[in-house]
């Protein structure tokens, strides 16, 4: 889940992102490609 949200906000530019992010996700640039264009569902794994 996390990869997924940094994936999101790697995706957009700062001007562009939510106002409400910590400076922590901020911090990263912004990606200019096709690399996170595509969403692809990340699977949950448990212990068992």
């Amino acid at each position: 889940m996390y990869l997924q949200k940094l994936f999101q906000i790697l995706d957009k530019k700062p001007s562009h992102r939510n106002s409400n992010l910590s400076d922590e996700p901020n911090a990263f640039p912004y990606v200019n490609s096709d690399l996170f264009k595509e969403r692809i569902d990340i699977p949950s794994f448990t212990l068992s």
